[in-house]
């Protein structure tokens, strides 16, 4: 795993250059997707934080509208929750007198319930509720940051009264000027990977079109084919295999649908894959 963390900072500039090319606005919402829950699957995700009387958040793989996880979030009886992360202050200080604009996927089987919200310190600015209908629904709101604004907060906000549970998914913001296609930067996507090491294939939505797969390389002495959890739409840009011994393996035929690891040397060794492209 050290290997290929080192191998992906090498092509960290490149996956840089690559997200600059396409124009596309940056997600300021650092673990917006709900990928990360270092904690423990029923503590608030990584960046967030929990909060009400009763209330409990867990990582939810099932009912999902994109990517891999959501977070579902119930309140106690009577109380209210959310979610929320306070975002840097000298980022906040860039955005005085500017409009931003926040998005996320809501799921909720209660009307006037579940909604997303953004605050500067004075102003909040809140979406439309869902409307309780228990389809995934996208959820919108803008605000222009105060002049003197020094604290912006954005918040999964589940109101007072019956206890019941609401998902979301795919948290956003960004300046109004810079669009409305956002992806989650590339530095909130690597680190993840040295404690996600499991045997069995993961894939992770990066955003803009963009699918990282990866996975765990079985050892032995012939050719390995690897076959992709999910097909991407062409053969991916960046395919790499880290073994116990660097060029000991090395991606061969590589297509969209998997790639052969190539055994150079005849000693048995296992390893890592990693694999981004175009979903």
């Amino acid at each position: 795993m050290a290997r290929l963390n080192e191998q992906l900072r090498d092509n960290l500039q490149y996956l840089y250059d690559l997200w600059a090319a396409t124009g596309w606005a940056f997600n300021y919402v650092p673990n917006g997707d709900f990928i990360g829950w270092q904690a423990g699957t029923s503590s608030a995700p990584d960046a967030w934080t929990l909060v009400g009387t009763d209330a409990a958040v867990a990582r939810e793989g099932s009912i999902i509208k994109l990517g891999v996880y959501s977070a579902k979030l119930t309140n106690g009886a009577s109380n209210a929750a959310y979610l929320s992360q306070t975002l840097p202050a000298e980022w906040v200080k860039q955005q005085r007198n500017k409009t931003v604009s926040i998005g996320c996927w809501v799921r909720a089987g209660a009307a006037n319930r579940a909604r997303i919200r953004v605050y500067d310190g004075t102003n909040y600015g809140d979406s439309a509720y869902h409307t309780g209908n228990s389809t995934w629904q996208w959820l919108t709101a803008t605000l222009t940051v105060g002049a003197s604004a020094t604290a912006l907060t954005v918040y999964c906000d589940l109101v007072a009264g019956a206890a019941i549970s609401v998902y979301y998914q795919g948290f956003v913001l960004a300046p109004v000027e810079a669009g409305a296609a956002f992806v989650q930067g590339p530095n909130d996507i690597f680190p993840r990977l040295a404690w996600r090491q499991d045997t069995t294939p993961a894939n992770f939505r990066l955003g803009g079109g963009l699918l990282m797969q990866c996975g765990q390389h079985p050892s032995g002495t012939a050719n390995v084919v690897i076959t992709f959890p999910v097909a991407f739409s062409q053969t991916p840009f960046l395919v790499i295999v880290v073994s116990n011994w660097r060029s000991l393996r090395t991606p061969e035929a590589v297509s969209a649908t998997g790639f052969t690891s190539y055994q150079a040397s005849g000693a048995s060794t296992g390893g890592y894959w990693i694999a981004i492209g175009v979903e």
